[in-house]
């Protein structure tokens, strides 16, 4: 799954499978990954686009999904893995 990265506060990346509609989210502070079932294409469009992540995640995905706690994130991501993944 092709990552999103947003640099904010609270939301590091996210990712989104269409076929599955799969949406995970990793968190900065602790490095945990949730995954929501069933999220429709339009909700990850709308995400990725907000300016403030953090806000829309609370009142659009958060309780509104089936969420499951994934494996922690084991390894840094360098800026330049960022940038990279972003140009895709």
């Amino acid at each position: 799954m092709r990552r999103f990265w947003f640099g904010s506060p609270l939301i590091a990346s996210a990712g989104y499978n269409a076929q599955c509609e799969l949406l995970e989210v990793e968190f900065v502070q602790n490095g945990k990954i949730l995954q929501y079932a069933n999220v429709p294409e339009e909700i990850w469009y709308r995400f990725r686009q907000e300016r403030c992540p953090e806000a829309f995640f609370h009142k659009y995905i958060k309780g509104a999904y089936r969420e499951k706690l994934m494996a922690r994130k084991q390894s840094k991501v360098t800026e330049e893995d960022k940038k990279v993944d972003n140009l895709r």
